[in-house]
């Protein structure tokens, strides 16, 4: 194995342990106050009493970890320069909307209706477009000639 490979492999190690330490400690550091109410009442409950303000930045700040770490990640793979733009601006673009998803699910939450609020939270929160946007740019750096 070459020493750039090893460099490489190490790297990518370092990212993935950076995800799991985020999502190891998101409780005690990214804490939203939905976490409990997702793990028990949810269903028929009404939402804790949550302060909307310190909702949306720990979210904010777990989507912001999640999209560094994924940005990196990518970067590591793609080895694209224009890449970081590209990915800057779609991560941008979908935490706008999904911020604005996530404040209007609290505001006008019913009890019962909780899907909207769940999903909408859970893309914040996880690295779901790492995983959407690895396969897609596999498949556009394959179709260029």
């Amino acid at each position: 194995m070459t020493q750039n490979k090893l460099a490489k492999y190490i790297t990518a190690s370092i990212i993935l342990a950076g995800f799991l330490l985020v999502r190891f400690y998101e409780k005690k550091i990214l804490d939203d106050g939905l976490f409990d109410f997702f793990e028990n009442d949810y269903l028929t409950e009404n939402l804790p009493p949550v302060s909307l303000s310190k909702l949306l930045l720990a979210d904010s700040l777990h989507y912001g970890l999640n999209v560094l770490l994924s940005i990196l990640f990518l970067k590591l793979i793609f080895k694209q320069k224009q890449l970081i733009g590209f990915l800057s601006l779609f991560f941008l673009l979908f935490y706008v909307l999904l911020i604005i998803f996530l404040f209007l699910a609290v505001i006008f939450y019913k009890p019962g209706h909780y899907l909207f609020l769940f999903y909408i939270r859970r893309l914040l929160i996880q690295p779901i477009f790492l995983f959407l946007l690895i396969p897609a740019l596999f498949v556009q750096q394959k179709s260029k000639p």
